[in-house]
C-alpha cells in the first residue's frame, strides 16, 4: 500500500497533496491523479513510500513530464471618452497580454474578422474603421450620445483567443433638431389639422417649438398665416389647421423652422395632398325664341359649367331619363327629340305659341347633378284654313236646281275670308243665284252658303267639284276640299185610289188598275202587300195573296166582292217597283168604298169658348154629321132650327155654322137643329149644338230698363184664353192719377220710351223726366212727367182692360236713366318738377282745372285713375300725385281719367306733365407732389396739390357746389360754382397741403373729399370723391418715398450751400439711430444720436481731438461711416461706407 505521497501521509481516504508545480488528488475509491499547475510544462518529481503491511516499506519516485500545451492570451477592457459626433482612436491590445509571450492580434472586431486591411465594421451606435496602417478609430452614430460597449476577440498565434470590450462613453453635444416632412391628405373645401413636430426630433431630446411657418414667425397666440393656395390657422390653443383655397385640390407644400430651445433650428415642409371631392356643377337656364310649328335646337350645357372641370352630360329631360340614344321627350304643348348624333331638338304642338319651360338635369360623371330649365318663347304665326270636304244629302236625277250644303273651313287663329272654287261638278252644273259658277270663282262667306246643283237627269252617282279657302290674313288651305254631290235614282211612286158606289150586295166588281209613276224610268210590277177585309180582291177569278206580284197588265183586271154585311170603306196596299229596281217604300192604299143610305145629324156640345168683342164662329154642325157612314155634303141635306138659343147669344147660320155674338157675356148656351134628305125629305136626324162661355183674359209683364242711360220699358201682353183681333192702347198714369200719355196701336210685345224721355234719330237721348237744361245745367224740376217717377202706372186695354206699376229703371255701372253729367278734365301745360331722389308728396292736384256738370269736381263725386303711369308715380283718389325715392328721372306726360261716381262710364282723359329731377354729382381727386428741391423724394414741408374734376352727372342743373376735405392743414381755393346737366370744371377748386415728417414717416396720404350742392328746386346732393373713376368713391392715396434710405456720401465744404452737410435721406423716420464717422487710420471724427439731416448733422468738423482749429474743419479725404438705426418694426439696420469729403 502506498503509505505517503511526497511526504504527506496518505489518510485511506479522498486526499488532496501539493507537489512541486502541481496537485496530487486520491479519490474517494482511491484513484490518484495529478494536475500540473496553471499553465506549467516541464519535468516534475515527487517520491512517494509503499508498505508490505509488515514493516517493510520502499520509496520511490513519480516522474512525469508535462508537455507544452498554448495558453490562451488575456483581453482586458479598454476604457476611451469621446465627444458627440467626433472619433476617437481605439488600442485595444494595450492591456492585453498572453503568458506564453505569443505576439497578439486582434482577430475580429464585433464579430466581423478582421481582413488585415482597411475595413469598416458597424457595432451598435457606430462604426470602427480600420485603416491601411492598422490604426483603429471608432465613430458614433450621428448626434448619439451615451456608452457604448462592443467585442473584440485576440489571438495569440497558436490558437489561444482571448475576448474583452471596447467602452466608450460619448460625451454629448449640442445637435440640431431634425425637421421630418410632414404628409397629410385632406379632402377639397375641408381642412386638416397639422402636426408638424409629429414626426421631428431632437437626438438631444429637447422641447421642441414652430418658431415660423411659410416664413412668418409665430406669434405665440391665434394667427392666420396665407400660403399658396390656401390658409394656415393656428388657435388660441395652438391647434394648428389648414385650409385649401375654395375648389383647389392637388397639392400643397410649405416649409416651416423648428428650434430645440439651444440655438438648433430644422427646416422641414408639411405636404398636403388636397383629394379633389366632386363639386355640383352649376346648371343656368338657357333662353330660345322659335317660330311657331317650326324646330329650334337646344344647347342646354352651353351656358353651364363644372368648377372640377368635369364633362357634363344630361341625364334626364322634363323628367324622363336619357337612353343616350335616339329618343322622342313629350313635354307640356311640345316635344323634345334627341337624335342619334345627341342633336337636341324642340317643336313645339301644331299651332301652338306662347312661353314652355323644360327641366333637365346635368350630371357631372361623379355624382354631382344640377338642374336649371330650357326656356323657350314660341312666336305666332299665322295657320292657313282647312277646307272641309263634305257630302250633300242625295239628290234626285230629276230634281233639277237643288240648294246644297254650305262650303265650310276652319281657322284654329283667324276667319275664313273667302272660298275659291277649284273644279266644277261633271254631271251637273253648279250655280251661283242661278248663274254657273266658273273655276277659280272666289265666293264670299255668305255666296258659299247659296250654291245650287241642277242634275242632268240622267247621270246616277257622287258627282263632285273641289275649292279650297283664303283667312283673313290672306293664308290659303295647304289641301283642297271635295263636295261629294250623290245623285239619286228616282223611286217610283204608287198612287192611293179610291173605288166609289160598290154597293154592299154587288159582288165581283172591276176596280180602277193600280197606277204608279216614275220620273226616270218605267214600272215594271206592283206587289198587293196587304188585302182588304170586308171583301175579296181578286185576279181572274183567283183571291190575291199577300205579296203576290203582278204585271201592270195584271194590275188592270182587278176584281172586288163585297160581303154583302158591310157598308163603308174597306182597304189593300201596294207597292210599285221600276225598271231600275227601285221600290216606292211608302205603300199606296186602294179606298173601295161600300155604301149603305144612313144619315146622322150628331149632337155638337163645344166648352170654354171665349166671348170676345167680335162674332166667334164656334162650329159647323155639318162636320160631324154622316150619310151613309160618310161625312155629310152639306149641299145634299136641308138645314133647319127647331128650338133656338133663348138668349140669342148663340145663333145657328144656313150654312151650318154656329156663331156667337160680339160681347157674349160668360154663361152656357143651346140650340136644337134639324137635318132632312134633299133626295128622301123624309130621311131626317136632329142634334143638339152646346156651348161654354168664358170671360177673356190677358197676362202682362212690363219691366222697367235702361239703355244709353235713357229709361225704357219692355212689355209682353199674352191673351190667356183668347185670339187678339186687334192692337194695344196703353195709358200712362202718374201718381196723380194722371193719364200723361196715350199710346194707341201698340204691339202685343216691344219697348216703349218712357213717358217725358226723348231720343235722337240715332237713339241718344235728349230729355229725361223730371229734368230740365237750363245755361248749360241739368237740374231736376217740373216737365209735366216728374211725377212718373219713381214709379208710373201702366194701363193695358186689349178685350179686357189691366193695370201694372212700374218702377223708374235705377241707376247701374253701366247706365244712368238721367243727364249725362258734362264732364271735363283739363291738360296740364306746365310742367311740375319732382324730387326722385328723395320723393315727394302732392305735387300737384289734377282735379284743380277739371269740371262736372259745369262746375269745379267736387273729388267725391269723381273717380280718378292713372292711365298707364310709370313705376313710382301714384296718383291719389284726391286726385294728388306723390313720387317715390327712386323713381326714373326725366320728363313724364302723364294720362290720367276722371269718372263720375253717379254715372261710371261718364268719363273724361287729360294729361299732366312732370319732371322728375334726379339731381347727381360726381368727383374725381388727383394729387401731385410739389417736389420743391427736385430730389424726387417727399419732405416735411414741400406741397401737394390737389386737383378735381366735378362733373353734373344728373338731369336738373346744379348751383353752390363746393368741395370739403377732412385732411387737417389742407387749404381748399375757388368755388362755390355752377354746373348744367353734363358740365364738368377740372379747374376752379385746388386744394394745398403741407407735408409733415409725420406724413414722410407714414409713408402715404390717404384722403377723400365730399362735394355738395342744391338744385334750383332745393335737392341736397354730394358724392365723395374718387381716384380716378365717376363712378367710384375710393379715396386718393399718395405714396410718399421719403422714408426711403439714401446715403449722400459727398460733401463739398466751400461755402456755397451745397452738399455742406452729410445728408443722410429718410433718417429722420428713424430716429432712434447712431451715425459714426471714422477717419482713414480707424479714428472716430464724429458720433451724434438722433441724427436728422438739420440741428444734428455731420458738416465736416470733429467732435474729437482731431480737429485742429474749428474753422478749418476736418482735411479733405476719404472717411467711414456707420449709420445704425432702427426701422418701424424695431429691428436692428446698419449701414457703412466711404465718405468723402472736399473743400
Amino acid at each position: 500500500t502506498i503509505t505517503s505521497i511526497n511526504g504527506t501521509t496518505l489518510t485511506g481516504g479522498a486526499q488532496s497533496i501539493s507537489v512541486t508545480n502541481g496537485t496530487v488528488n486520491i479519490s474517494a475509491a482511491n484513484v490518484i491523479t495529478f494536475t500540473a499547475v496553471l499553465n506549467y510544462n516541464g519535468a516534475i518529481s515527487f517520491p512517494y513510500v509503499i508498505s508490505d503491511g509488515h514493516g517493510g516499506t520502499a520509496t520511490a519516485n513519480e516522474l512525469i513530464t508535462v508537455t507544452p500545451v498554448n495558453d490562451n492570451p488575456v483581453a482586458v477592457n479598454d476604457n476611451y471618452t469621446v465627444a458627440e459626433d467626433a472619433t476617437v482612436t481605439l488600442t485595444p491590445l494595450a492591456l492585453d497580454s498572453d503568458v506564453d509571450g505569443d505576439t497578439l492580434t486582434i482577430t475580429s472586431i464585433n464579430g466581423t474578422a478582421l481582413t488585415g486591411g482597411v475595413q469598416s465594421i458597424s457595432v451598435t451606435n457606430g462604426t470602427v474603421n480600420i485603416s491601411a496602417a492598422n490604426v483603429i478609430t471608432f465613430t458614433a452614430g450621428l448626434n448619439y450620445n451615451g456608452a457604448i460597449s462592443f467585442p473584440y476577440v485576440i489571438s495569440d498565434g497558436h490558437g489561444g483567443t482571448a475576448t474583452a470590450n471596447e467602452l466608450i462613453t460619448v460625451t454629448p453635444v449640442n445637435d440640431n433638431p431634425v425637421a421630418v416632412n410632414d404628409n397629410y391628405t385632406v379632402t377639397e373645401d375641408a381642412t386638416v389639422t397639422l402636426t408638424p413636430l409629429a414626426l421631428d426630433s431632437d437626438v438631444d431630446g429637447d422641447t421642441l417649438t414652430i418658431t415660423s411657418i411659410n416664413g412668418t414667425t409665430l406669434t405665440g397666440g391665434a394667427q392666420t398665416i396665407t400660403v399658396t393656395n390656401g390658409t394656415v390657422t393656428i388657435s388660441a390653443t395652438n391647434v394648428i389647421t389648414f385650409t385649401a383655397g375654395l375648389n383647389y385640390n392637388g397639392a400643397i407644400s410649405f416649409p416651416y423652422v423648428i428650434s430645440d430651445g439651444h440655438g438648433g433650428t430644422a427646416t422641414a415642409n408639411e405636404l398636403i395632398t388636397v383629394t379633389p371631392v366632386n363639386d355640383n356643377p352649376v346648371a343656368v337656364n338657357d333662353n330660345y325664341t322659335v317660330a311657331e310649328d317650326a324646330t329650334v335646337t337646344l344647347t342646354p350645357l352651353a351656358l353651364d359649367s363644372d368648377v372640377d372641370g368635369d364633362t357634363l352630360t344630361i341625364t334626364s329631360i322634363n323628367g324622363t331619363t336619357l337612353t343616350g340614344g335616339a329618343q322622342t321627350i313629350t313635354v307640356t304643348n311640345g316635344t323634345v327629340t334627341i337624335s342619334a348624333t345627341n342633336v337636341i331638338t324642340f317643336t313645339a304642338g301644331l299651332n301652338y305659341n306662347g312661353a314652355i319651360s323644360i327641366p333637365y338635369v346635368i350630371s357631372d360623371g361623379h355624382g354631382g347633378t344640377a338642374t336649371a330649365n330650357e326656356l323657350i318663347t314660341v312666336t305666332p304665326v299665322n295657320d292657313a284654313p282647312v277646307a272641309n270636304n263634305d257630302t250633300n244629302t242625295p239628290i234626285l236625277s230629276t230634281a233639277g236646281e237643288t240648294p246644297i250644303n254650305a262650303l265650310k273651313a276652319t281657322d284654329i287663329d283667324g276667319t275664313i275670308a273667302s272660298y275659291t272654287v277649284l273644279s266644277l261638278p261633271v254631271h251637273g252644273v253648279l250655280r251661283l243665284l242661278g248663274v254657273p259658277v266658273i273655276v277659280n270663282q272666289v265666293l264670299t262667306t255668305v255666296e258659299a252658303g247659296k250654291l245650287t246643283y241642277d242634275p242632268s237627269g240622267i247621270f246616277k252617282g257622287n258627282d263632285t267639284f273641289t275649292f279650297t279657302a283664303t283667312d283673313d290674313l290672306g293664308a290659303v288651305a295647304l289641301s283642297t276640299a271635295t263636295i261629294i254631290i250623290p245623285v239619286a235614282n228616282n223611286a217610283p211612286i204608287a198612287h192611293d185610289d179610291t173605288n166609289t158606289g160598290i154597293p154592299s150586295r154587288a159582288g165581283a166588281t172591276v176596280i180602277k188598275a193600280l197606277t204608279a209613276t216614275d220620273t226616270d224610268g218605267t214600272i215594271v210590277t206592283y206587289t198587293v202587300l196587304s188585302l182588304p177585309v170586308h171583301g175579296t180582291l181578286a185576279l181572274a177569278g183567283t183571291p190575291v195573296t199577300v205579296n203576290q206580284v203582278l204585271t201592270p197588265l195584271e194590275a188592270g183586271n182587278l176584281t172586288y166582292d163585297p160581303s154583302g154585311a158591310f157598308s163603308g170603306n174597306d182597304t189593300f196596299t201596294f207597292t210599285a217597283t221600276d225598271n231600275n229596281g227601285a221600290i216606292d217604300v211608302t205603300p199606296a192604299t186602294i179606298t173601295i168604298v161600300v155604301e149603305k143610305t144612313i144619315l146622322e145629324a150628331i149632337s155638337d156640345p163645344m166648352n170654354s169658348v171665349v166671348g170676345i168683342d167680335k162674332t166667334v164662329t164656334v162650329l159647323n154642325v155639318f162636320d160631324n154629321d154622316t150619310l151613309n157612314n160618310n161625312p155629310l155634303v152639306p149641299s145634299d141635306v136641308d138645314l133647319k132650327v127647331l128650338t133656338p138659343d133663348p138668349n140669342g147669344v148663340l145663333i145657328l147660320k144656313p150654312d151650318g155654322t154656329a156663331e156667337l155674338v160680339p160681347n157674349a157675356p160668360a154663361g152656357n148656351y143651346s140650340l136644337v137643329y134639324e137635318i132632312c134628305e134633299k133626295a128622301n125629305p123624309g130621311n131626317c136626324s136632329s142634334a143638339t149644338v152646346s156651348v161654354s162661355v168664358v170671360a177673356p183674359t190677358m197676362t202682362i209683364t212690363a219691366n222697367s230698363y235702361c239703355s244709353k242711360d235713357t229709361p225704357y220699358v219692355s212689355y209682353n201682353v199674352t191673351a190667356d184664353n183668347f185670339t187678339p183681333t186687334g192692337l194695344l192702347t196703353i195709358n200712362w198714369i202718374d201718381s196723380a192719377n194722371n193719364i200723361v200719355a196715350t199710346q194707341t196701336n201698340m204691339p202685343l210685345s216691344g219697348d216703349v220710351l218712357w213717358p217725358g224721355a226723348t231720343v235722337d234719330s240715332n237713339n241718344n237721348p235728349t230729355d229725361w223726366p223730371g229734368w230740365v237744361l237750363s245755361n248749360g245745367q241739368w237740374t231736376q224740376g217740373n216737365d209735366g212727367f216728374e211725377l212718373t217717377r219713381p214709379a208710373v202706372t201702366m194701363q193695358f186695354t186689349l178685350n179686357p182692360t189691366k193695370s201694372v206699376v212700374v218702377n223708374y229703371p235705377a241707376a247701374t255701372s253701366g247706365c244712368n236713366a238721367r243727364p249725362t253729367f258734362g264732364i271735363h278734365a283739363g291738360n296740364e301745360d306746365d310742367v311740375t318738377l319732382a324730387d326722385g331722389i328723395n320723393g315727394s308728396l302732392q305735387v300737384i292736384n289734377v282735379l284743380d282745372n277739371d269740371k262736372l256738370n259745369g262746375v269745379a269736381v267736387i273729388p267725391s263725386e269723381v273717380v280718378v285713375k292713372g292711365i298707364n303711369l310709370p313705376t313710382g308715380i301714384t296718383l291719389n283718389s284726391d286726385g294728388t300725385i306723390d313720387v317715390a325715392p327712386g323713381t326714373e328721372g326725366g320728363s313724364h306726360t302723364l294720362n290720367y281719367q276722371i269718372c263720375e261716381v253717379a254715372n261710371p262710364d261718364n268719363c273724361s282723359t287729360a294729361t299732366v306733365k312732370i319732371f322728375v329731377e334726379i339731381p347727381a354729382v360726381a368727383i374725381i381727386k388727383t394729387v401731385k407732389l410739389n417736389d420743391s428741391n427736385g430730389n424726387e423724394y417727399a419732405e416735411a414741408g414741400e406741397t401737394l396739390t390737389y386737383s378735381f374734376v366735378i362733373t353734373n352727372t344728373g338731369n336738373v342743373d346744379l348751383e353752390n357746389l363746393l368741395v370739403s376735405d377732412p385732411l387737417t392743414g389742407i387749404v381748399m381755393n375757388g368755388g362755390p360754382i355752377n354746373l348744367s346737366v353734363g358740365q364738368s370744371d377740372d379747374f376752379s377748386i385746388t386744394g394745398t397741403y403741407t407735408l409733415t415728417q409725420a406724413d414722410v414717416n407714414a409713408g402715404s396720404i390717404s384722403n377723400q373729399a365730399t362735394v355738395s350742392g342744391t338744385t334750383k328746386s332745393g335737392i341736397v346732393v354730394s358724392d365723395k370723391s374718387d381716384f380716378s373713376n365717376l363712378d367710384g368713391e375710393k379715396p386718393t392715396v399718395i405714396k410718399l418715398d421719403g422714408c426711403v434710405i439714401k446715403i449722400f456720401n459727398a460733401l463739398s465744404i466751400n461755402g456755397d450751400q451745397k452738399n455742406e452737410r452729410f445728408y443722410i435721406q429718410g433718417l429722420e423716420c428713424y430716429p432712434d439711430n447712431t451715425v459714426q464717422i471714422f477717419n482713414r487710420w480707424g479714428v472716430l471724427v464724429f458720433e451724434r444720436d438722433h441724427y436728422n439731416n438739420n440741428d444734428i448733422a455731420f458738416r465736416g468738423i470733429s467732435e474729437g481731438r482731431v480737429t485742429v482749429k474749428d474753422s478749418n474743419g476736418l482735411p479733405e479725404g476719404t472717411y467711414y461711416y456707420i449709420i445704425r438705426y432702427k426701422d418701424k418694426q424695431s429691428n436692428a439696420q446698419q449701414e457703412a461706407g466711404y465718405l468723402y469729403l472736399t473743400k
